[in-house]
């Protein structure tokens, strides 16, 4: 599957090869499906200007974590996404 920004809410399953140039209200960040038992999975979204909105690892499997509301951002790019099972992230905005 490819990264779908048509709905809300967004889904991304790969890394972002480009910033998601406009503002967006993030109502919540959620990492599903993301973990099997070889080993650790990572998750890093960043703001347009470098700064970390996210920066996760987990250890488990189908692991689910809740990042909630993060407000207004500029821009937008999910710059890791990795391991045996990187699972998808949802982004629910305003």
């Amino acid at each position: 599957m490819a990264n779908d920004f048509s709905g809300n809410p967004w889904i991304i399953d790969t890394v972002m090869p480009a910033v998601y140039p406009h503002a967006v209200f993030i109502k919540e960040l959620v990492w599903t499906e993301a973990g099997d038992a070889a080993g650790s999975d990572s998750l890093v979204i960043k703001r347009k200007n470098g700064s970390i909105i996210v920066d996760t690892k987990n250890s488990g499997v189908d692991v689910y974590q809740r990042f909630g509301q993060i407000g207004h951002v500029e821009g937008f790019q999910v710059t890791t996404l990795a391991g045996a099972a990187p699972g998808k992230v949802h982004v629910f905005i305003k």
